[in-house]
């Protein structure tokens, strides 16, 4: 299924480092779906992550240009400056996003799981 975009109205718009036609990975739960994007990363190899909430699998993944994600949720473009290695994620859409590094999860998780 192919889809079509629409260019962006004003290009001055565009808010990301990265091109519009810069590939990410999502879910065939948000665009063919519909679901909202609650969870974002930005991972410290430079590639981005847009997800639903739900459970995905890997036949659900999607690589798309960045511009579809931005077209299907403008909201998503406040998470422009997003730094590698961090992540947003909210509750519900029209929620504010909490950002958040991922390296401190796992120190964390590292030291509460040291004896």
């Amino acid at each position: 299924m192919t889809q079509h975009l629409i260019p962006l109205r004003n290009p001055e718009d565009w808010r990301f480092f990265d091109s519009q036609n810069t590939a990410v990975f999502t879910t065939t739960h948000v665009l063919r779906l519909g679901e909202p994007i609650l969870f974002v990363s930005h991972d410290n190899d430079g590639s981005w992550q847009f997800h639903y909430g739900g459970s995905k699998s890997v036949g659900d993944a999607m690589i798309v240009a960045l511009e579809a994600i931005v077209q299907h949720d403008p909201s998503v473009s406040e998470l422009s400056n997003l730094p590698l290695g961090w992540r947003a994620s909210r509750i519900a859409p029209n929620t504010p996003w909490h950002r958040k590094s991922s390296d401190f999860d796992e120190t964390n998780n590292n030291s509460s799981n040291e004896t």
